[in-house]
């Protein structure tokens, strides 16, 4: 490499040893500097096959201290069995005459030997159970291992805003809320977006229906006789439009940075249809409050989604534990 005061720069972002700041100028640099990006992989794969290199030698080591102990444990077994026949063989021998409990110490001797063996047999088979856990474990060890040299992590103060930029897509949604929609997706500065939120606010209000005179008590005279009507009103938009404005609502408020009603309007919305959709955009304000803990919730909750999935699990590997 050119620079020895990169290998430190690399070790230390590999480390998790580099401030944010350090770190977002270090990815930057990456992101500019081809040659720079070239040597940081070579030594990124290089540090991994040395981890990789240290854990097979510590399996290896263990493995082999696993075989010492099987092969002491035989040994001593083995002795034990010497012992046992000699033992047998001076009871059931006295003054050159059978002992009268020769039959009874061979039944003890055989039973002794059958649960040594079957002790030995269960032995092996928990000792091998054993390591082969432990040669699971450690792949498993390299395996995330790999995946975290592979994988750097998530920035989430530049993630976020590059997540609300994206276009908004409902589906089920009715025409006169799509075009709501889309005037949300359109709006291409502040003012825009006010007036997106605006024209979603006033489509909440009920509008006054006008009412036939009915025939009754009159007032005045002539033609411009007859009853004062009581004025009515009724909403604009049905109870499933309600749930969707009330979510676009909430991701207005969001891309305003309005949080705190952001998250009022999406905690309104309690269509099972939209659940994910407010899922992912509850995420995406508890983020910006720092709210970790009911973030990561609201991620695990759509990890399978489809339509979320995806970018759920890649905001998980970014949030602080």
């Amino acid at each position: 490499m050119k620079n020895s005061n990169n290998i430190i720069q690399f070790t230390d972002f590999l480390n998790g040893e580099l401030s944010e700041q350090e770190a977002k100028s270090f990815i930057k640099r990456l992101s500019q500097d081809t040659d720079l990006a070239q040597d940081f992989e070579a030594f990124r794969l290089y540090k991994f096959k040395q981890e990789q290199k240290k854990m097979l030698l510590a399996a290896r080591s263990e493995l082999a201290a696993i075989l010492a102990k099987q092969e002491e444990t035989a040994e001593k077994e083995e002795v034990e069995a010497e012992q046992l026949e000699e033992v047998e063989t001076r009871v059931i021998t006295i003054g050159g005459q059978k002992s009268n409990f020769r039959w009874g110490w061979a039944v003890a001797a055989c039973l002794g030997a059958g649960l040594i063996i079957f002790g030995s047999i269960k032995y092996n088979s928990w000792q091998k159970e054993k390591l082969a856990n432990l040669e699971k474990q450690r792949q498993r060890e390299l395996l995330e291992k790999q995946k975290q040299l592979q994988t750097p992590p998530v920035d989430l103060a530049t993630k976020i805003p590059s997540l609300l930029a994206e276009p908004v897509e409902l589906k089920g949604i009715s025409d006169k809320m799509g075009e709501k929609m889309t005037a949300l997706n359109d709006a291409i500065d502040e003012v825009a977006q006010q007036g997106a939120i605006k024209d979603l606010e006033d489509l909440g209000n009920p509008v006054k229906v006008p009412q036939e005179r009915p025939t009754g008590e009159t007032y005045g005279a002539g033609e411009n006789s007859g009853t004062v009507p009581t004025p009515k009103t009724s909403p604009q938009i049905t109870a499933a439009e309600e749930q969707y404005r009330r979510l676009l609502l909430g991701i207005g408020y969001l891309k305003e940075n309005q949080l705190d009603k952001a998250l009022a309007n999406l905690n309104k919305v309690n269509s099972e249809q939209l659940q994910a959709d407010v899922a992912w955009y509850k995420s995406l304000v508890l983020i910006q409050q720092k709210k970790y803990a009911e973030a990561k919730a609201e991620l695990q909750k759509i990890e399978s989604n489809p339509q979320y999935g995806s970018k759920a699990k890649e905001l998980l590997g970014g949030i602080p534990q």
